[in-house]
């Protein structure tokens, strides 16, 4: 599915480029460079590689688990997306974001034991996973150079990931080499994290006529804060194309990678790795 979509998105941009190469008065500036509040909605489809470490209570090393190898997540999706930007000047705007990425998954028997937390479930057992993301952006971006067709933006702000992961173990469940109840008995481990985490970066959106255009952006950052240590890179490119003054579609791709380490306990610690990529097709609005 993945494979039709990108050949899809590949053919949007090629139809792009044609209306592009009709468009008169290349010179003159795209609305998306000036639109005072755009709002965007659309679906994303994106490949995900995700990883989870939980350590005992006592401080032992937990395995490092893989969501989609291990658990049986799927490794790609189709969700919706979207977000809004609000140029409250010429130089300075607001922007937001948001994407939700709902899993679930079930293995019936396990073929390698597994540390997670203060459990080890065994060969034969059976694990039910929930695993949840939610990501949202907040920026906030400064103009620091603009012509008709150009724009460089330097970036600040905050991404806000909050993780809920549950890991439903029977089957062949212990605890320091003990059995935990019956063989039909159930034991939940995870955890709900949500890390704030800043991030800089910078964008840069040219047009190419004033229906076509492109903007790509780039965020990173890596902080230690109340416990936690973290780090994320979020890449975006996207290219508009506006038939109408109000309305237009839009097509890109999305890179996202968050590594958060939860220390705030001396003992036990988790470890938690994200990353997505794929492409998102959507309609913009803006007045």
């Amino acid at each position: 599915m993945l494979g039709i979509l990108s050949k899809a998105v590949s053919a949007g941009l090629l139809v792009m480029a044609t209306a592009a190469a009709a468009a008169d008065n290349p010179d003159e500036g795209a609305p998306f460079l000036d639109d005072r509040y755009s709002i965007w909605l659309g679906g994303f489809f994106p490949t995900v590689d995700s990883r989870f470490r939980l350590d005992s209570s006592t401080g032992t090393p937990g395995d490092e688990i893989d969501f989609e190898d291990t658990l049986g997540l799927e490794d790609g999706k189709t969700v919706g997306f979207g977000g809004f930007r609000w140029r409250i000047s010429p130089r300075n705007l607001v922007e937001f974001e948001l994407v939700q990425l709902n899993r679930s998954g079930l293995v019936e028997g396990i073929s390698k034991p597994l540390d997670i937390g203060d459990y080890e479930i065994r060969v034969g057992g059976r694990i039910e996973t929930e695993f949840d993301v939610t990501i949202g952006r907040l920026t906030y971006g400064f103009t620091a150079l603009n012509t008709e067709t150009s724009e460089v933006a330097l970036k600040a702000g905050l991404h806000l990931t909050k993780v809920h992961t549950l890991l439903r173990l029977s089957g062949a469940v212990f605890k320091d080499g003990i059995p935990v109840g019956t063989p039909s008995s159930v034991v939940d481990e995870g955890e709900d994290v949500a890390a704030p985490l800043p991030h800089l970066g910078l964008s840069y959106g040219y047009a190419f006529t004033p229906k076509l255009g492109f903007r790509a952006q780039a965020l990173a950052f890596a902080l230690k804060i109340s416990g936690y240590e973290g780090s994320l890179i979020d890449l975006g490119l996207d290219v508009q194309y506006r038939p109408w003054r109000r309305f237009g579609v839009g097509a890109g791709l999305r890179y996202f990678n968050i590594t958060v380490d939860d220390k705030r306990d001396a003992d036990s610690r988790s470890r938690f790795v994200f990353e997505y990529f794929g492409p998102v097709i959507y309609g913009v609005f803006s007045f």
